[in-house]
C-alpha cells in the first residue's frame, strides 16, 4: 500500500463547498506516478492558499483512467482542468469544519513533504498518515515543544479546539476543553508563574469573583469532571503561545486584587501546572517588549487614578519566568584594553569614573559604539568606556552626536577609524 498527498488549489476548485455537502470530486486530477497509484491506497487531501493544512483523508478506489462525461461536483470548477487522468478517490475523514493548518501540523512535526508546489500527487508516508489521523481524533494532543512554543492565530486555537472566539476562559463541549487564556498584553496585572507553577487568576473582571460562576466551577472541579484544560499565552496582539494541558496543583485560593475600575475586590487563584513537560520558554525580547508596552499602557493613567490602583495591590511576590535570550561572547582583552585606555574617564561626558571598585579600580562600563546586536565588530576600534549614566544614555537614547563623539575619539586619539 502507498500512501499520497492530493493537494489541491482552492482558486481552481471550490473543496470546502465539495467537503460540507459531501461531493468531493471522486475524480482526481493525476498529474504524476500513475503507474503507482493503486486501489485502496491511503490519501492526505491537503489545500494550498492563506490557510493551507489537510482537510479531509480519502482512499483510491480506482486505477487511473481517462475521464468521460460529466460527474457530481463538476460544477464547482473554477478553472476547468485540460487534464484527463483521473483516479476515484473516497473520503474518510472529513475535517472541513476544523481543518489541520499549516501551523498545526508544522509544529506537531509531522507537516507532511512536498505540500506547497506545483502538482495534484506526491507520495507521503505511513508516519505521516497516522499522526495526522491521530491528530485529527477529539483527543487534543498539541504539545508546546522545548524552548520552542505553538503560535497560532484566534481563528486557528478556534477551529482546533471549537471554541468561542473571545473571553480568558472558554469552554468547548466538542472537543470536552476547556481553553485558559493568559493575556498579558490586555491587562495591567498579570497571573503570575512562580517556578514551574502559574498562579491564575478566575471569572470575572468587576466585583469578587465566585467559585461556583461559570468557567471558575469547571476549572475548580476539573480533577473529576475529565475536561481538559488546555493553557495559552498572549504576548503579542494576535499570537496566542501554546503552553500545553494542565491540571491543578493545588486548590484554589482566594486574594485581594483590584478591577477594572480600580476596586478591591476578592478573586480566586488557580494554581496550574503542566501535565508532562515544563512551561516553554518565551524569547527574552518578546518579554521585554511587553514590558515596554505596559510601561506606555501605565503612564497614561491619571496620577491619582494609578495611585488608588497601587495602594489596593496586595503585596506579592513577582513573577518568575525562565526566557531564553542570546548572549555575546566578548573578548576579554578587548575589554581590559578599553578600560586601561580610558585612564579612569568616561569617554563621552569626560568626567572621572563614580567611583572605585573594591580593587581600587575605577568602574566604568565598556560600550559597543555600534552595537553587537547590529552587526558591530568586537574590537578596539569599536569601544569605548562609559560611566553607568552615560552607558544607560547611549542605549535609551543612542544621540547620533554621541556616536560621532565617541567614533571621533577613536579616530583622533588612537589614529583609528571605527570604519
Amino acid at each position: 500500500m502507498n500512501y499520497w498527498i492530493f493537494q489541491g488549489n482552492p482558486n481552481q476548485y471550490d473543496f470546502e463547498t465539495a467537503l460540507k455537502n459531501d461531493e468531493l470530486i471522486v475524480n482526481w486530477l493525476v498529474s504524476s506516478h500513475k503507474k503507482n497509484i493503486k486501489i485502496d491506497d491511503k490519501i492526505i487531501v491537503w489545500l494550498t492558499g492563506d490557510r493551507s493544512g489537510c482537510y479531509a483523508l480519502a482512499k483510491v478506489t480506482s486505477d487511473p483512467y481517462n475521464k468521460k462525461g460529466s460527474s457530481p461536483g463538476d460544477h464547482l470548477w473554477k478553472t476547468p482542468p485540460t487534464v484527463n487522468l483521473r483516479v476515484g478517490i473516497k473520503i474518510t475523514h472529513n475535517f472541513v469544519t476544523k481543518p489541520l493548518t499549516g501551523n498545526l501540523l508544522k509544529h506537531y512535526n509531522r507537516k507532511p513533504k512536498n505540500t506547497g508546489f506545483q502538482g495534484t500527487n506526491f507520495l507521503s508516508s505511513h508516519e505521516e498518515y497516522e499522526n495526522i489521523l491521530q491528530l485529527s481524533n477529539k483527543k487534543i494532543i498539541l504539545k508546546a515543544n522545548g524552548s520552542q512554543s505553538l503560535i497560532l492565530s484566534n481563528d486557528e486555537l478556534c477551529s482546533f479546539f471549537q471554541c468561542s472566539t473571545q473571553g480568558g476562559m472558554r469552554r468547548s463541549h466538542e472537543t470536552n476543553s476547556l481553553i485558559l487564556i493568559s493575556n498579558h498584553v490586555k491587562s495591567i496585572y498579570d497571573d503570575k508563574w512562580k517556578g514551574d507553577v502559574l498562579h491564575y487568576t478566575g471569572m470575572g473582571s468587576k466585583g469578587d469573583q465566585s467559585l461556583s460562576f461559570m468557567q471558575n466551577r469547571t476549572l475548580s472541579e476539573s480533577g473529576s469532571n475529565n475536561v481538559e484544560i488546555h493553557l495559552f499565552e498572549v504576548f503579542e496582539e494576535k499570537k496566542y503561545f501554546y503552553q500545553g494541558q494542565v491540571k491543578l496543583k493545588s486548590k484554589p485560593y482566594q486574594e485581594r486584587q483590584t478591577d477594572e475600575n480600580g476596586d478591591s475586590r476578592s478573586v480566586w487563584m488557580f494554581p496550574l501546572e503542566l501535565i508532562n513537560d515544563r512551561p516553554a520558554r518565551i524569547d527574552y525580547k518578546t518579554i521585554e517588549s511587553l514590558g515596554n508596552l505596559k510601561k506606555k499602557k501605565i503612564s497614561k493613567i491619571d496620577p491619582n487614578r494609578l495611585k488608588e490602583m497601587v495602594e489596593n495591590q496586595p503585596k506579592s511576590t513577582p513573577s518568575i519566568r525562565t526566557t531564553t535570550s542570546e548572549t555575546y561572547e566578548r573578548d576579554q582583552g578587548v575589554v581590559s584594553y578599553a578600560l586601561q585606555r580610558a585612564d579612569g574617564f568616561c569617554e563621552l561626558c569626560d568626567k572621572p569614573a563614580p567611583f572605585k571598585k573594591k580593587d581600587d579600580t575605577p568602574f566604568l562600563e565598556v560600550h559597543h559604539i555600534d552595537f553587537l546586536s547590529n552587526g558591530g565588530y568586537d574590537s578596539i576600534d569599536n569601544v569605548s568606556a562609559l560611566c553607568p549614566n552615560c552607558h544607560r544614555k547611549m542605549h535609551a537614547l543612542a544621540i547620533q552626536s554621541d556616536i560621532s563623539k565617541l567614533k571621533s575619539k577613536a579616530e583622533e586619539k588612537y589614529g583609528i577609524s571605527p570604519y
